[in-house]
């Protein structure tokens, strides 16, 4: 059999959140990784925050949402904001009253109603920070915050990034917006490894649950999406698993003969 490229989402894939991976999705990383397989984190976390949850054994991955690209522990490609794309774009999000969060290689800085939310997320201790602490830092991915009663506003402020030529898609939920380079996006940096000789195209694999998964299972040779993930995306994948709490990820790749 030939050697797969496994790219999995973490949060609502391979990870419940606020709980962890279960252990039947440990086992499958272990068993793919030991059948000659490489499995891919494929997040939109940062690499600091993404390790803590995918704390067993894997071939590197792809890190907010295509931002950076680490193999071995290291960077291998960024696609980084300047100081200058930052301005812009938190103008936006101060024009119409959106929280604002930067996200580096290691660290989270967010402001308003959205920090105080997620300050107690206890695989960011350390490395969560108000906004006004930010001091240059390479940045590969920012976020709006909003709430539902933005709605309007948000679309607005879709329009303009997609003016300015920024990447966005949702996260999970329709209300908080995830912002990367122009161009960037979880797919596109699997096509980046491919077209530097680090995967084969023809054997990827991705697995996910969410909008911002979308591009990454259309980059890839087969896709998966997981039966408690955004139906949304259902259309566009070759396989709809199990639950995540029904041991989805496990039974993935058991379907697909890739492990026992």
């Amino acid at each position: 059999m030939d050697k797969k490229y496994i790219f999995t989402d973490l949060d609502s894939t391979l990870s419940i959140p606020r709980e962890g991976v279960p252990s039947s999705a440990k086992e499958a990383v272990a068993k793919l990784l030991a059948n000659g397989h490489e499995v891919f984190a494929a997040t939109g976390r940062n690499y600091y925050a993404a390790e803590q949850v995918f704390d067993s054994e894997h071939s590197g991955g792809i890190y907010s949402v295509g931002g950076e690209i680490i193999l071995n522990g290291k960077v291998i490609k960024d696609f980084y904001f300047t100081e200058d794309d930052l301005k812009k774009i938190k103008a936006i999000a101060d024009k119409y009253a959106f929280c604002f969060s930067i996200v580096t290689h290691d660290n989270v800085y967010v402001n308003g109603w959205a920090y105080e939310n997620r300050r107690a997320e206890p695989y960011y201790e350390g490395h969560f920070f108000e906004l006004s602490n930010y001091k240059k830092e390479n940045t590969a991915k920012v976020n709006f915050h909003t709430r539902e009663e933005q709605k309007d506003d948000l679309d607005k402020a879709l329009i303009e990034l997609d003016e300015l030529g920024y990447a966005h898609c949702y996260k999970s939920i329709k209300t908080s917006v995830e912002i990367t380079c122009p161009g960037v996006s979880k797919g596109s940096a699997i096509r980046w490894l491919a077209d530097n000789g680090y995967i084969d195209i023809k054997n990827t694999i991705g697995i996910g649950d969410s909008y911002n998964d979308l591009e990454m299972l259309k980059s890839c040779a087969y896709s998966i999406a997981v039966g408690s993930g955004d139906k949304y995306i259902f259309d566009y994948v070759d396989m709809v698993t199990d639950d995540i709490r029904n041991d989805g990820f496990y039974k993935a790749f058991v379907k697909l003969g890739l492990i026992d």
